[in-house]
């Protein structure tokens, strides 16, 4: 009996030794948390044809703050959904995320909600996101087997915290989860 008992033990041993291996051997797809903040501005490239531009400050797994740029594009955006009484915008989009001092980069892909709550009385709305990290194709620094997911939640309008007033803009907070970084 105490020979079965040992050789369950070995067996128990070897199968998780394998697969501690194997998650190093992926790109080490330990998970760590990813915060951070961001403020964009909506800014004109051509006549009907805009982009966000914002500056982002990250921290993953409780290191140091990063900070860096980044754009983002409105992939498709739909307004209204059933039983609505006011204009309510459901869409996607996708931000590359460029750090300072050549740390990397990533992308986060996103659906949306906007507004969550209406509108206040300076035209200001909250916004609820949600999406997933993706590496961006050919960076080659340690967010190139990136992955992960992310919510983000915050003010949108002509006159959010941070941005002077007048100018559309949004800022908002990150919470969730990075992996296969090195």
């Amino acid at each position: 009996m105490n020979a079965l008992r040992s050789g369950n033990l070995i067996a128990l041993t070897m199968a998780v030794a394998v697969l501690l291996t194997a998650s190093t051997a992926w790109g080490g797809d330990r998970c760590q948390p990813f915060t951070g903040t961001i403020v964009a501005r909506l800014v004109p490239l051509s006549p009907g044809v805009f982009i966000w531009k914002g500056e982002i400050s990250i921290s993953i797994g409780g290191g140091p703050t990063l900070h860096g740029t980044t754009e983002t594009i409105n992939t498709g955006v739909k307004k209204g959904g059933p039983g609505t009484t006011e204009p309510v915008y459901i869409g996607t989009e996708e931000t590359t995320v460029v750090l300072d001092n050549q740390a990397g980069s990533f992308m986060l892909m996103t659906r949306f909600v906007a507004p969550q709550h209406g509108f206040d009385a300076t035209g200001v709305a909250w916004v609820n996101e949600r999406g997933t990290i993706a590496p961006v194709p050919k960076d080659e620094s340690m967010f190139k087997n990136a992955y992960g997911h992310f919510t983000l939640r915050g003010p949108f309008g002509p006159a959010v915290p941070h941005l002077p007033d007048g100018i559309l803009g949004w800022n908002g907070e990150y919470h969730g989860n990075i992996c296969g970084i090195n």
